[in-house]
């Protein structure tokens, strides 16, 4: 019997008072069996629990099967788990093991929505990033990878402390780069994107994350992309640009504010909303930068009509004296 059908009349029997506790022992029960099979040396019942643990997640709007997914999201193993059993199986091409790698990428995706308490233990484990790096590094079928990048994704939704670490992982930013430079499938930019744009939330964070984003790219997706990703292409730079430190390095990029002007116009609402702020910040500092630099012209003007002023009237009084010197017979001559 699969899990689904083991919760299908779940709520029903949780709301009565009486056959409660029963299912929580149930529960309990279950989730021990889960990880039983989640520690077993048999590839297939490992498969098993993977398989298991989709289903559950296609189910996860049942409040027993919410609690046993909250409780598993408090072991640090099973992400692990997940992530190792994809690393594992990556370079074999078979039905079996590619479905394993979705169903587990999946199961990733959904679990990194789940609990403060899960939040809390993963700021303790980074490991979980590091491995999430690794996997995505390696060549494999971009079905797992969406998912993947998706987990990346909810798990920088609303904490700024696991966004800190993350923001630190350098692979775990590269492999994102890369992906954007090099996927061809919207889906996963898509998804990159919203990485991006999860991390940029925090202005702090702006500076390092900017390194990591192939800016070129980033304009191609706003004058080629997917509507879902132009819209968080221009999301991003609008939070890049609440850090002023970013305004003349972002507004001096090549063709960027045409690509906006082009995501402003082909775009929908929300799109256009975001991409006429971002275009209007950018365009006030090019007016800034060119009325500070005509300043700065005219200040360099205006000093230099004073020298010339200066140099004038010292000339006159130069001449004065050499007229007389030659009167009384006293002239230096300089020799060049």
């Amino acid at each position: 019997h699969t899990l689904a059908g083991y919760f299908e009349k779940a709520d029903e029997i949780w709301k009565n008072q009486e056959t409660k506790l029963l299912w929580h022992r149930a529960i309990l029960e279950m989730k021990d069996l889960l990880l039983e099979q989640m520690k077993s040396e048999v590839l297939s019942t490992r498969r098993e629990f993977v398989t298991r643990l989709r289903n559950l997640c296609r189910i996860d709007d049942n409040i027993i099967v919410k609690e046993v997914l909250e409780d598993l999201c408090c072991n640090s193993n099973v992400f692990l788990f997940l992530l190792t059993i994809i690393q594992e199986t990556i370079s074999d091409e078979t039905f079996h093991y590619k479905k394993m790698q979705i169903d587990a990428a999946a199961c990733l995706r959904q679990l990194a929505l789940y609990t403060k308490q899960r939040r809390i233990h993963l700021k303790e484990t980074p490991e979980i990033l590091q491995k999430a790096a690794e996997v995505l590094g390696k060549d494999g079928d971009f079905e797992f990878k969406q998912r993947l990048v998706a987990f990346v994704a909810n798990l920088s939704i609303d904490d700024p402390g696991i966004r800190e670490v993350m923001v630190r992982n350098s692979d775990l930013l590269n492999s994102m780069k890369d992906l954007l430079e090099h996927a061809d499938q919207s889906a996963i930019n898509e998804n990159v994107l919203a990485v991006f744009f999860n991390l940029s939330m925090d202005v702090q964070q702006t500076q390092r994350i900017l390194k990591f984003i192939p800016m070129q790219r980033l304009i191609d997706v706003l004058l080629n992309g997917s509507p879902k990703a132009k819209y968080r292409a221009a999301g991003l730079l609008k939070n890049l640009l609440k850090n002023i430190e970013l305004h003349d390095v972002l507004s001096r990029t090549e063709s960027i504010r045409e690509a906006v002007a082009h995501a402003m116009a082909r775009g929908d609402d929300e799109t256009r909303q975001r991409a006429t702020s971002v275009l209007k910040t950018l365009e006030g500092t090019l007016r800034r930068s060119a009325a500070s630099q005509e300043e700065d012209h005219g200040a360099v003007q205006s000093a230099s009509t004073r020298l010339l002023k200066v140099g004038i009237l010292q000339g006159t009084v130069a001449g004065s004296a050499e007229e007389a010197g030659e009167a009384s017979g006293h002239v230096n001559v300089m020799l060049c």
